[in-house]
């Protein structure tokens, strides 16, 4: 054996080295159990390894008041345990096993495999992402994160088993441990009506959820089976006090309701709420906020609906903040609530859906694509696509509400954008009864500062009795006291309504507040039904005071291309009408293509540059323009007609015309009340001659001028017709 030296680890003499070489021959080969290393240390050799590890002692099942040696090991209930000291047993080994006993070899596999026990199964293993930064945490808590509906809930998918308990649970249990992303199983979950709320009946109620992701798989689907929705309201899910919350991925499908009338139903897939529904008059402390509805596919019942409190007395409503629905699509919402009805909305977005109703119905349809109702504020709708509804959409307020029942509860800010509304109107009432009234309409824009761009509205023209569109956009204002608003409505293209635009605004507006542009849009084909709501049916535009119209163009209209009523602040300028005006104007008895007609006295108007464009020949329109007001124009005005073009008469006037005490602008001349008017008739004893009272000096000059002809002629004697001497031929 060689002798070692004595120098501290590590040794690189050869000495030590070949002495190391015979330890670990001995420490392997020999038969003894301790060797003694180079610096004098015992230590134990493989065969003295292997001796410890077996020097156990079997004991097997663990028994009662035995007396136990360390190493000892037992089994208990499928699990080997080694004793830690000396000890007689115990009752029982649940009591013994803390002081006495630990797992002998490794994890317990039941506690690995417990799943109601959360200090055990999953939180037993630990899980950490590698990269600078990452920390530990357990598999329990990265699972906490997600469920799987169908594996974690139990829910059913097989489209006959009532799955509302389990998902009411599901949701209950997401909200309570902030569950980030609920994965639905791919076949059919069938709902029913399980609650009796004292407002909406909804299955499922979707309370206090926070950051979450709720998405189908494909074949995702939500059904109502037998019992659910009846006559009563009724929604799929209610949500409330929820905070960015995103749905998406499955088919939402409605047909189990039984509909027992226009409206009687009023269904939803999904109704947000603000307040307890139980106690109608009392809000939540928390609103919805950030909620996110897409690629949905809702059928046979109404879709997304956000409600205020069904009282008009409270002092405050809360509001929904951020809801955004996209890139969803819908079909066959007849006799449902609309496919979108809002209230109480900040910030809505509806983008990209596409929603199709049955058009060849002859029955009532009564809804709408989109409802931006009181309350609204800040809606974009754009690049939507609607067919068959009775509306495509509104921004609508309320009036008389809050506790005095007097204050005014308006949408603002609004817009409809690049939108596609077709086949758009009810087959057999065109006007609608409720607090609003009116007529159905494309776009309705009520409230503050609204607006309308390139919108495509096309008319119902399928199965129509007695029934269509009455107006392609309307712009109101039911606000009690006026406020200052513009509403502009641009580039728009409207096809087949009644009338195309319509423009109203109330008497009590005399502070010009309430304003509206109405520019750049195509009105086409409108019509007058067989039973006139209005003598004004089948106008391209009708507009009110603080109006401004320019350069639109109306092509075909039945009646006037643009009719002007009570006037104030309005303009008319710049816009082409095209063979309009085929039925008689209520008033003039003669086919009118621009009107300014009233019963009583109007404000400042002008009519410039507008093109009249008729090739007709005898259906032409009678008149370019027919101006009457019933009392007086009580402030200036400016007409400069533009290009008249084959019209059988220029323009017409009436009496209180040519008693103006100011001056006025016709063609560029300015007058003291005198009158001209341009035609291609002589003036004798037919209209507009024998209709109309003329002052000596109203001059009627020749609109098609040729040679041989008269260039004009002047009154020399007043009266109806009156005496008119040739100004010379030309």
């Amino acid at each position: 054996m060689t002798t070692p030296s004595a120098v501290a680890v590590p040794s690189n003499l050869p000495q030590d080295l070949l002495f190391n070489a015979e330890k670990i021959d001995e420490a392997v080969s020999s038969s003894a159990q301790l060797y003694t290393d180079r610096l004098g240390i015992s230590r134990k050799t493989l065969a003295g390894a292997m001796a410890s590890i077996s020097a156990v002692n079997p004991r097997g099942a663990w028994v009662t008041a035995t007396a136990y040696a360390p190493r000892d090991v037992v089994s208990n209930s499928g699990t080997w345990y080694i004793a830690l000291d000396s000890h007689t047993s115990g009752a029982t080994f649940a009591g013994d096993s803390a002081a006495h006993w630990r797992v002998y070899q490794g994890v317990v596999s039941t506690d690995l495999a417990d799943t109601t026990d959360t200090a055990k199964g999953s939180a037993m293993s630990g899980h950490k992402h590698t990269g600078t930064g990452a920390t530990g945490t357990t598999v329990r808590q990265k699972l906490l994160n997600w469920i799987d509906a169908e594996k974690d809930f139990g829910v059913p998918a097989d489209g006959t088993t009532n799955a509302t308990p389990a998902l009411q649970a599901m949701f209950d249990e997401a909200a309570t441990r902030g569950v980030r992303e609920i994965l639905l199983p791919a076949g059919t979950m069938m709902i029913k009506n399980a609650l009796n709320d004292a407002d909406y009946t909804c299955a499922l109620v979707l309370s206090g959820l926070r950051n979450v992701r709720i998405v189908g798989r494909k074949g995702t689907k939500f059904i109502v089976g037998s019992g659910g929705g009846g006559s009563a309201e009724f929604g799929m899910f209610r949500l409330e006090q929820c905070e960015d919350v995103e749905f998406c991925g499955f088919e939402m499908d409605g047909s189990g309701i039984t509909i027992t009338g226009v409206g009687s139903n009023r269904s939803r897939g999904f109704v947000l709420v603000n307040y307890n529904v139980n106690s109608k008059a009392t809000n939540l402390t928390v609103t919805n906020k950030r909620i996110e509805f897409h690629h949905i596919y809702c059928h046979d019942i109404g879709g997304f609906v956000g409600v205020p409190p069904r009282t008009s007395t409270l002092a405050a409503t809360p509001y929904t903040d951020v809801l955004t629905v996209r890139d969803c699509t819908g079909a066959n919402f007849i006799g449902q609530d609309h496919y979108i009805g809002l209230s109480y909305v900040r910030h809505a977005k509806i983008q990209n859906n596409r929603v199709v109703n049955p058009t060849t119905l002859t029955a009532h349809v009564g809804n709408l694509f989109v409802d931006l109702s009181a309350g609204c504020e800040n809606g974009m709708v754009e690049n939507n696509y609607a067919i068959g509804f009775t509306g495509g959409g509104k921004a609508e307020s309320h009036a008389n509400e809050g506790p005095g029942s007097n204050e005014d509860r308006p949408s603002k800010n609004c817009c409809f954008r690049n939108n596609t509304f077709e086949q758009i109107g009810d087959p057999i009432t065109m006007i609608y009864a409720g607090p609003s009234g009116g007529g159905w309409y494309g776009i309705k824009l009520n409230g503050i500062n609204h607006s309308a761009y390139n919108n495509t509205i096309t008319a119902r023209s399928i199965n129509i009795s007695t029934g269509g569109l009455y107006q392609g956009i309307q712009l109101t204002s039911t606000i009690t006291t006026p406020v200052e608003s513009l509403h502009t409505v641009y580039g728009n293209s409207i096809t087949g309504p009644v009338i195309g635009i319509n423009h109203d605004v109330q008497a009590a507006d005399t502070t010009h507040k309430y304003v509206a542009h109405i520019d750049e849009n195509k009105v086409y084909d409108t019509y007058a039904p067989a039973s006139p709501v209005a003598s004004n049916d089948g106008t391209g535009i009708i507009v009110s005071k603080n109006a401004k119209v320019r350069g639109n163009s109306i092509y075909r209209t039945k009646y006037c291309a643009i009719s002007v009523n009570s006037p104030d602040q309005t303009i008319v300028r710049d816009n082409l009408a095209y063979n309009c005006a085929t039925i008689n104007h209520a008033v003039a008895a003669a086919r009118v293509t621009f009107s300014q007609e009233d019963s009583g006295a109007v404000g400042f108007f002008e009519f410039s540059n507008n093109t009249i464009l008729d090739d007709r020949g005898a259906s032409a329109a009678d008149y370019g323009y027919f101006l009457r007001a019933g009392t007086t124009y009580t402030n200036k005005l400016k007409f400069e007609p533009g290009l008249t073009d084959t019209v059988k008469t220029g323009v017409a006037f009436d009496k209180y015309f040519s008693t103006l005490g100011i001056s006025y602008a016709v063609a560029g001349i300015t007058n003291t009340g005198l009158r001209t008017i341009y035609t291609t008739n002589t003036p004798t004893a037919i209209a507009p001659w024998n209709t109309m009272a003329w002052r000596v000096g109203d001059r009627a000059v020749m609109a098609v001028p040729a040679v041989g002809v008269p260039k004009a002629w002047s009154c020399t004697v007043a009266g109806t017709p009156g005496t008119w001497v040739s100004e010379g031929n030309l």
